[in-house]
């Protein structure tokens, strides 16, 4: 009784041909999730923007408008200073020591630590928008941040 080669099984050729065919299909299917996880990190970068203005808020409703420093009563601001092209922003506390109605040397603390926005995701500006504040100068429109109104 001769026995032949057992002839259960794949051959080489058949195991390179499917491996092939499902590295294809991933690759292909991988292109098609890139926009869906663009989305979510750009959902996770503008909530934590939300959430940091959020708190930038709640520390300007405990500081008020106005202190009372010395018998003179002072202005006194929160607000966030946006970063576009380190793609940053930074909240700080403003108190107008010298009563003028000006940012000036000195009067601006750093009230948080600077927060970057993830790679890939920068600040922007939109048609029909209006600038929320300035230095006082002109502003160039591809480095303000803006809020649509």
């Amino acid at each position: 009784m001769n026995r032949g080669f057992d002839n259960r099984g794949f051959t080489l050729a058949e195991v390179l041909v499917v491996v092939a065919i499902v590295g294809i299909l991933a690759g292909i299917s991988a292109m098609g999730l890139k926009p869906i996880f663009n989305s979510w990190r750009l959902r996770d970068a503008s909530n934590q923007v939300l959430a940091n203005m959020r708190r930038a808020q709640d520390q300007a409703m405990q500081a008020g408008n106005y202190s009372l420093d010395a018998g003179k009563f002072r202005t006194t601001r929160v607000f966030m200073v946006f970063d576009i092209t380190n793609r940053s922003y930074q909240p700080f506390l403003w108190t107008d020591i010298d009563n003028d109605d000006t940012p000036d040397a000195g009067e601006s603390l750093a009230i948080d630590a600077a927060n970057t926005l993830p790679a890939g995701i920068t600040f922007g500006t939109a048609r029909n928008t209006r600038a929320a504040c300035s230095n006082g100068g002109s502003l160039n429109s591809t480095r303000k941040v803006t809020f649509g109104t």
